[in-house]
């Protein structure tokens, strides 16, 4: 260590080191912050995504209720909800056959949406 030290001084650049090392450590700790901001971004927009598909959720469960109901006065309680139930049966059934489709539109449209978070920060720069 002493031989180090003798070598650095005669050589001065023990200035030069310090200041290598204090920016690489600074420049640790901004990346360390960024990816923190990033992550708590995505956990913002993952929430706020969750709490719109269950309010949709809710609506949705509330209005086939009510449809069944409606339903159920035209023709027979029993008929009404089995009509609601074909209907979701039948979205259940297309989901299915289309599941590829589907996964790569999803897949798309999420892909998007981080090419267009990442835009917006490089631009924010």
């Amino acid at each position: 260590m002493a031989v180090k030290e003798k070598i650095l001084k005669l050589l001065k650049l023990e200035n030069l080191f310090e200041s290598v090392s204090g920016y690489v450590e600074s420049k640790l700790e901004l990346f360390k912050m960024e990816i923190r901001e990033e992550v708590a971004g995505i956990v913002a927009r993952i929430l706020v995504v969750l709490l719109i598909g269950l309010s949709f959720l809710l609506f949705l469960i509330l209005a086939s209720i009510g449809l069944a109901y409606y339903l159920g006065t035209l023709v027979g309680m029993t008929g009404g909800i089995l009509i609601v139930a074909g209907f979701y049966l039948l979205i259940f059934v297309l989901m299915i056959a289309f599941r590829e489709s589907v996964s790569e539109g999803v897949n798309n449209m999420v892909m998007s949406l981080v090419r267009a978070s990442k835009k917006n920060k490089d631009e924010g720069r």
